[in-house]
């Protein structure tokens, strides 16, 4: 699975890894909705993300659509750093953060302990 939480401070700082393909559809529901079910994902849960495993990347047409779907399961946490390691992560990321819109506070890093740092520190009402 392309997926995968390191959930040991969930709810309150949640770390997921996505490596090879880009997972579909199908994977990153399955996956949203086990860590909501365990109560390991919140809205208010700060989420890193980490793109730099990544082999393929998702059709930039389709970003939109799954900001959309991870945002009607309730999956879209209100506060999140990516951390990317190439030009085409650091676009990924940007068109991420761009759909997730207002509401969402968005951060991109290339150094995951600055990410860490980062989303320990920011002021949850931004």
């Amino acid at each position: 699975m392309p997926l995968d939480a390191d959930t040991s401070d969930s709810p309150r700082f949640l770390r997921i890894t996505v490596t090879g393909e880009w997972p579909s559809f199908e994977e990153r529901a399955a996956f949203r909705r086990v860590l909501m079910t365990d109560g390991l994902l919140k809205p208010d849960t700060r989420t890193l993300i980490d793109l730099r495993g990544l082999t393929t990347l998702p059709a930039h047409g389709d970003v939109d659509a799954i900001v959309s779907q991870a945002r009607s399961e309730g999956g879209l946490t209100r506060l999140h750093a990516y951390i990317v390691s190439t030009v085409d992560q650091i676009v990924l990321a940007r068109m991420l953060k761009h759909s997730a819109g207002t509401g969402t506070v968005v951060e991109i890093f290339k150094d995951a302990q600055e990410a860490e740092t980062w989303l320990w520190n920011a002021e949850p009402d931004w």
